[in-house]
Order: C-alpha cells, then structure tokens, then sequence
C-alpha cells in the first residue's frame, strides 16, 4: 500500500531556502585564504625579487623558509576547510600559468641584476620586487572579490 504525502507550498520554500543557506556557508568556507595571507606572501616574494636582483643574498635563506611557511599557512587554511570546490579553471589552463608565472619570477629577477649592473639603475631591482608585490596583491584581492560577487549572487 503506498501512502500519497502531500507537502505545503510553504514548507516547501522552507526546505528550499535552508538548502540555499547551506550552500551559502559551504561557499562562504572555500573562501580563498585570508587577504592578509596573500599580503605578507607578494610581500615576501616582492621582497625576494628585490634582494636578488639587486645582488644582496644576505637574507635569501630567511625569506625562502617564510615563503615555504606562508604557503603552508594558506595550503593548510584551505584544506581545513573541510570543503572543496570544483576547480572552475582546466588543467590545461592552470599548467600553461604556472609555465608563464615561473620564467616571469626569474625574469624580473634577471632583468633587476641587468639594470643594477649595467646601467647602475640601483632602484631597478626594487622596483621590479615593488612591481611584482603590487601584482600578487591585486590577484588575492580580485579572487576576493570574485568569491564575493559569486556569495552575493549564490545568496540572492
């Protein structure tokens, strides 16, 4: 004997709305790593550049092993989480970046000891390292606000 249950409109919306909250907090989780994070890590890279450009290998030790530090703090942030979301990017997309961002790291460190050394422009290096901080803390802060743009979208 099967038994027909009839649900109200209203709770049907109920259910729908706590559904719609729940996705809500899953996302506002997955919420990339804190700005600040992102800040001190351009900082530390910036800064790096910077130093080796300009030849000065005094602290490159130091910043490597708070670089290495940071990226933990984040990677670690994201995975406790305890919630993923699906990469939106392809593979192939994110390959073909790292490809570029890493000849770009070493180029701007090349092109920093080339200034210095050539041309005695001693501020070069320092304004290659201020140059790729600057692009570090506009990707975290544009993938904030592309989080939060999809949080204010997903909510309403």
């Amino acid at each position: 004997m099967k038994k027909n249950k009839h649900i109200k409109t209203e709770e049907a919306q109920e259910a729908l709305d706590s559904i719609k909250e729940m996705e809500y907090a899953g996302l506002k989780r997955i919420l990339p790593s804190p700005r600040w994070l992102g800040v001190i890590l351009g900082t530390l890279i910036g800064t790096q550049i910077a130093l080796l450009g300009a030849e000065i290998r005094t602290y490159n030790t130091i910043l490597i092993v708070l670089i290495v530090i940071i990226s933990i703090a984040i990677i670690n942030k994201n995975q406790s989480a305890g919630v993923r979301e699906r990469i939106l990017l392809p593979k192939q997309t994110i390959i073909i970046c790292l490809i570029c961002v890493i000849p770009l790291y070493f180029l701007a460190i090349i092109s920093g000891q080339y200034l210095n050394n050539h041309f005695d422009y001693y501020l070069a290096p320092f304004a290659i390292g201020g140059l790729v901080t600057i692009s570090i803390w506009s990707l975290v802060v544009s993938a904030h606000r592309t989080y939060n743009n999809r949080f204010n979208e997903d909510k309403n």
